[in-house]
């Protein structure tokens, strides 16, 4: 099976990957995040490894485009993106005020060359990164990513996943949504231990001690 994950930047589109690539996926994770690496730019459009990999699972983030589609509406080629795949998953998060915390602390990681994917905590914001993420415009950026997530919803008709009921602490829940995706030969118990909310990113402050 061929899947295909768009989501806003920090909406859990990393584990979600990972954890499907766990269980005989080939992951292409980003192929059209040039600023990664160089060897991002050898990514051309249509994938290459959509032809060689029976099972493989792309992660993507809306806006990311590739070379060749370069100018292109993010929202035209997420559909012409999407009709490469078996399935296509969408993901975003509920809540504003944990997302853009989030995605502040994401772009503070990036300035001091830390690893984007460590435990963090709330506390370790300080009025600087917030005030950094002002001068930057990251608020409107975050809601400009999360609107491409919403209208290719609206256009593929495709129901958006959301973080906070991904890493639900009601793990049933959680369990009928893995199997409401019908992901062939995908453990959903696997994926599901997998998924774990003590996985997430943000800690509280006594995790870290």
């Amino acid at each position: 099976m061929k899947l295909l994950i768009i989501g806003a930047p920090r909406s859990g589109t990393t584990s979600l990957s990972r954890g499907i690539a766990s269980q005989n996926y080939f992951l292409k994770d980003e192929p059209y995040n040039y600023d990664i690496g160089p060897t991002k730019l050898d990514n051309k459009y249509p994938l290459k490894e959509l032809g060689e990999y029976k099972n493989i699972i792309v992660k993507t983030i809306g806006y990311q485009l590739p070379k060749e589609k370069e100018g292109t509406n993010p929202i035209d080629f997420g559909i012409e993106f999407s009709s490469h795949f078996d399935k296509t998953i969408l993901l975003d998060r509920l809540i504003w005020d944990s997302h853009y915390e989030a995605y502040v602390n994401l772009f503070k990681k990036l300035r001091l060359g830390l690893d984007i994917y460590s435990p963090w905590t709330f506390n370790s914001l300080t009025k600087k990164d917030f005030q950094w993420a002002i001068e930057n415009g990251v608020e409107e950026e975050l809601k400009n990513r999360k609107k491409i997530i919403s209208d290719l919803s609206e256009n593929l008709n495709i129901p958006i996943t959301y973080y906070e009921h991904l890493y639900s602490e009601d793990r049933i829940k959680v369990f009928e949504m893995i199997n409401k995706w019908d992901l062939e030969d995908i453990d959903s118990f696997e994926l599901l231990d997998y998924l774990d909310p003590s996985k997430k990113y943000r800690k509280e402050n006594k995790d870290l001690i």
